[in-house]
C-alpha cells in the first residue's frame, strides 16, 4: 500500500505545530506559575494542543495496521507478522525514548512536577554543568507511548485473532471498538493511581515507578493512550478492507459523540496544564473525538480522490517522512536560537510575544533544514537508518525510498 497524502498532511502539520508550541511553552519564564483557570480559552487551547501526542499514536497504528494486515494476507495474524512491530515498539521504549528523555528532549517532560531540570543537549548549549538527571526516566514520554502501543496492541491482536483470523469483520470491529472504549473509560482510574506512582518514584521503587512512567505519568499516560492505538487499528482495518461506509456510519458519529461529551464535561472543571485532574481526563476524551474525526475524514477524502493535496501536501510531506528526527532535534535548534533573543532583550521570556516569535523562528529554521534534507534523501536521519535496518531484514518500508 502506497503512502496516503492526506495522512502525510496530518502528521506533517502536527510535527510543525509541535516544533512551534514546544518552543513557546518551554521558553516562557512563568510556565510553572500559569493559572489557566483565568487564562483566555484560545491560549488554553493552544497550550493543551501542545500535548496532543496522541495524534502520532493513532497515526502510527493506522499505518502499521496496513502493514500488519498486508503481511498477513489480510486474513491472519501469525506471530511472525506481529513480531517486527513488537521489536520496533521495544526499541522506541528502551532506546529512542530513553535518548529523548535524557539527552535530546525538553527540560520538563513531566509537567506535573513543573521542574526545570535540563536534558544534556540543553545543558551543553546553555553552558551549564552536565547532569544526566536519571530520574527523568520515570517521566511520561510521547515516544514511549508510541512504543507501548506497538508492543501491546499487536500482542492483543495476535492472541484474540490468531485462531479465527480476521475473516469475521463485524467481530473484528466490535472487539477493537469495545476495547478502545473500555480503556478510555477505565483510564479515569488514573486520577486515583497517580499519587501512589509519585510515592513509588520518591521511595525509589524502580520497577513500579518505571511501569508508572509508561502507564500513568503526565503528559502521555499509556493507560489512556492505549485506547488511541486500538482506535487506530479499527480505523486502519476499515480502510484496508475498503469499508468506507463504516468510517462514515460508525467512526465519524463516535468521534462526534466523544467530542460533544468531552466539551460538555470539561467546562465544569478548572483548566490547568499541571496535575492529574478531571480536566485532563475530559481533555483526552475530546482529543479522541477530534482524532477520530480527523483521521476518518482524511481517509474518506483519500478514497474519494476529490481533494487534491497540492501545495499543502508538498509542504507537509517532507516533515511527515522525518517527523521522529525533527521531534528528536527541535530542542537543539530552539536552544541555539535563545542567545539571539537575549541579545535583543534580557526580559524576552517574561511575556508571550518573545516565546511566540521564537516558536515561529524555530519553525522557519526547520523548514530550511527539512527541505535541504529532502534533497539529500534524508540521509542519516533516524528514519533513514531505520529503513536501512529493515531493508537488511527483508522488510519493505514506505517511510523512505533508498
Amino acid at each position: 500500500m502506497s503512502r496516503i497524502a492526506q495522512l502525510d498532511i496530518v502528521r506533517g502539520l502536527a510535527i510543525v505545530y509541535v516544533v512551534f508550541i514546544h518552543s513557546v511553552l518551554y521558553n516562557y519564564a512563568h510556565i510553572n506559575n500559569v493559572d489557566l483557570a483565568h487564562t483566555p480559552w484560545p491560549l488554553l487551547l493552544l497550550g493543551a494542543m501542545g500535548l496532543w501526542g496522541g495524534v502520532f499514536v493513532m497515526y502510527s497504528l493506522i499505518v502499521n495496521t496496513f502493514s500488519m494486515f498486508r503481511a498477513g494476507g489480510g486474513r491472519a495474524l501469525a506471530l511472525r507478522v506481529v513480531a517486527p512491530f513488537i521489536v520496533a515498539g521495544l526499541a522506541y521504549i528502551f532506546i529512542i525514548g530513553t535518548l529523548q528523555t535524557l539527552v535530546f528532549g525538553r527540560w520538563a517532560a513531566n509537567t506535573t512536577a513543573t521542574q526545570t531540570d535540563l536534558t544534556l543537549v540543553a545543558e551543553v548549549v546553555r553552558g551549564e554543568p552536565l547532569d544526566l538527571h536519571t530520574d527523568r526516566v520515570f517521566t511520561g514520554s510521547g515516544i514511549k507511548s508510541v512504543g507501548l502501543n506497538l508492543v501491546v496492541v499487536p500482542l492483543v491482536l495476535y492472541f484474540v485473532f490468531w485462531r479465527r483470523g480476521l475473516r469475521d469483520e463485524k467481530r473484528t470491529y466490535a472487539i477493537l471498538i469495545a476495547v478502545a472504549l473500555v480503556i478510555l473509560a477505565f483510564s479515569y482510574l488514573r486520577l486515583y493511581m497517580y499519587d501512589q506512582w509519585l510515592s513509588d518514584v520518591l521511595r525509589h521503587n524502580y520497577l513500579s515507578a518505571w511501569l508508572g512512567s509508561l502507564l500513568i505519568a503526565n503528559p502521555y499516560p499509556g493507560v489512556a493512550y492505549l485506547s488511541y492505538g486500538f482506535w487506530g487499528v479499527a480505523v486502519g482495518a476499515m480502510y484496508f478492507y475498503k469499508r468506507y461506509d463504516l468510517l462514515r456510519k460508525i467512526i465519524l458519529p463516535i468521534g462526534a459523540a466523544l467530542l460533544a461529551v468531552g466539551v460538555l464535561n470539561i467546562v465544569r472543571y478548572p483548566g490547568t496544564v499541571f496535575g492529574v485532574t478531571e480536566f485532563w481526563y475530559w481533555k483526552m476524551v475530546i482529543e479522541t473525538g477530534v482524532f477520530l474525526l480527523l483521521f476518518a475524514g482524511a481517509l474518506l477524502l483519500a478514497h474519494g480522490r476529490k481533494f487534491k493535496p497540492g501545495a499543502v501536501w508538498r509542504f507537509s510531506e517532507p516533515f511527515s517522512r522525518v517527523s521522529l528526527s525533527v521531534y528528536m532535534l527541535e530542542t537543539l535548534t530552539s536552544e541555539m536560537l535563545r542567545p539571539m533573543w537575549f541579545r535583543y532583550s534580557a526580559d524576552w521570556q517574561q511575556g508571550y510575544a518573545g516565546p511566540l516569535l521564537l516558536g515561529v523562528a524555530n519553525v522557519l529554521v526547520w523548514i530550511v533544514i527539512v527541505f535541504a534534507w529532502k534533497r539529500a534523501n534524508y540521509k542519516y536521519s533516524v528514519e533513514y537508518l531505520w529503513v536501512r535496518v529493515f531493508n537488511r531484514l527483508g522488510k519493505r518500508s514506505t517511510k523512505l525510498t533508498l
